[in-house]
Order: C-alpha cells, then sequence, then structure tokens
C-alpha cells in the first residue's frame, strides 16, 4: 500500500456504507478481536470540566452567574453542590457549526481483551463522517462511519448518527458526539453514545496533515456540554477534513 500524505479530494478512499450489518456484536472466536474504540480513559473530560467537576451544567442564557466567568453559560459540578467554570472558549451563537472529513489513518492495533498489547500490529482505520449544527446549544445532525480495512483478524465497521458538534474556533478542532446504529465491534454496541475529535490543519502539501481520534465511549447525554477533551489524534495518510465555523 502506497501511504498518501496528500490532502487533495481526488484520493480512493476506502469507506463502507450501509451494509446492513445485524444489530448487536458478533462473537467472533479470534483470540486477536481488535476493536474501533479508544481507551475510554482517554475521553473523560467534558466541556473543559476538570476531574474534580465532571458534570457540564448548562445554566439558562438570561442567569449570570460570577462562576461562569467565560460567559459560556455552562459551569461545572462536583455533584456535592460545588462548581467551577469549565475552560471552553465560545463560538458566536449566530454562527453555523460544520465539520465533514473522509480518509484513513494508521494506529496501534487496540483488541477486545484489555490485557493484550498491540505488539508490532497496525490497524488501518478508514473514516467518513459530516455533521452540521442544527441550532444553539450544540445538537447536531449527520451521520459517522469508521472501518478497519486493515485485512486479518475480523472485518470491523461501526456506523452510526451524529448528536452533537462543537469546535474550538483557535484549533479548528471539531468534536462530535453520536450514537451508534449499526456494529459488528464488540466495544461499540448498537446504542452507544460515541464521541472523536477531527482538526482540520488547512489545504494542500505544505500543511500539515489533517488529524482524527478513534471512537470513544462517553456518557455525554447533553449537547450543551462543549467538549473540549484533546484523546490521540493521527495524522490522516488520505482524504481530507473541513471545519468550518
Amino acid at each position: 500500500m502506497i501511504a498518501v500524505r496528500s490532502k487533495q479530494r481526488l484520493v480512493t478512499v476506502c469507506v463502507v456504507v450501509g451494509l446492513g450489518l445485524a444489530s448487536g456484536a458478533i462473537n467472533y472466536a479470534n483470540e486477536d478481536e481488535k476493536t474501533l474504540a479508544g481507551d475510554p480513559d482517554e475521553f473523560v473530560l467534558v466541556a473543559g470540566c476538570p476531574r474534580d467537576y465532571p458534570t457540564a451544567v448548562t445554566i439558562p442564557k438570561e442567569t449570570q452567574s460570577r462562576i461562569d466567568a467565560n460567559g459560556d453559560h455552562i459551569i461545572c459540578s462536583n455533584g456535592a453542590g460545588d462548581f467551577v467554570d469549565n475552560t471552553y472558549v465560545p463560538v458566536d451563537d449566530d454562527v453555523r457549526l460544520m465539520a465533514n472529513g473522509h480518509g484513513n489513518f494508521f494506529d496501534n492495533a487496540k483488541f477486545v481483551d484489555p490485557l493484550k498489547v498491540p505488539g508490532d500490529k497496525v490497524q488501518d482505520i478508514s473514516f467518513s463522517f459530516h455533521g452540521i449544527e442544527r441550532g444553539t446549544g450544540g445538537s447536531a445532525k449527520g451521520e459517522f462511519e469508521y472501518h478497519d480495512q486493515t485485512g486479518d483478524g475480523p472485518d470491523l465497521t461501526v456506523h452510526g448518527d451524529v448528536t452533537c458538534l462543537a469546535v474550538d474556533p483557535n484549533s479548528l478542532i471539531a468534536t462530535f458526539v453520536g450514537r451508534v446504529t449499526r456494529s459488528n465491534d464488540k466495544l461499540l454496541l448498537v446504542g452507544a453514545v460515541v464521541g472523536w475529535q477531527a482538526q482540520d490543519n488547512g489545504e494542500g502539501e505544505l500543511f500539515t496533515a489533517d488529524r482524527v481520534s478513534r471512537l470513544y465511549t462517553t456518557s455525554a447525554s447533553n449537547c450543551g456540554q462543549k467538549f473540549k477533551t484533546m484523546q490521540p489524534m493521527r495524522g490522516i495518510l488520505s482524504g481530507n477534513i473541513q471545519v468550518h465555523y
């Protein structure tokens, strides 16, 4: 395989759509069974909330609070009645956020068995996603699909609907949340809520490659949470990512 580092659009991308996969996970008898999921511990902070105050709380726009120093109407709770502000830099509510991408990236293999180490195994993962904000509050619509096209072990595909989108205007990092609708990955079951990030680093060969992460399971349920977590992202080898705000 030739690793194409160009970001031109005329690139052959292996994205599998509409496979009609059976709901739920398939029980593979394979000791090397892989997963498209990232380590959940890498996707634990939401809305820029610290670990000790992990719950993001949206406060009404007509409410003023000394805690909400950055004015994005989101504060963080420790569940015991104490609050601190988050660190998210808000985008103007009048701006319609959009992000889309397709391509592939290499990453050290991850397995259903959390004790198994990757060794020299690598996953070739293709991805495709698009999301557009439906209004204020971060709710969004769109679709996503991740596919393990490595060629050994189970042929994994995870497909779902985009439900939330947040964009950091300084870094052009888009953070998505979605719900899995088709999957044969044991760690990303149908109905699971997942999050991932993608970064637009510009167009052309002179720019740094765009980056994207794996899928991460998350308990996020409120699109008002502005996700600012920086989980590991990998440079894409083909395709393109575009973030608009």
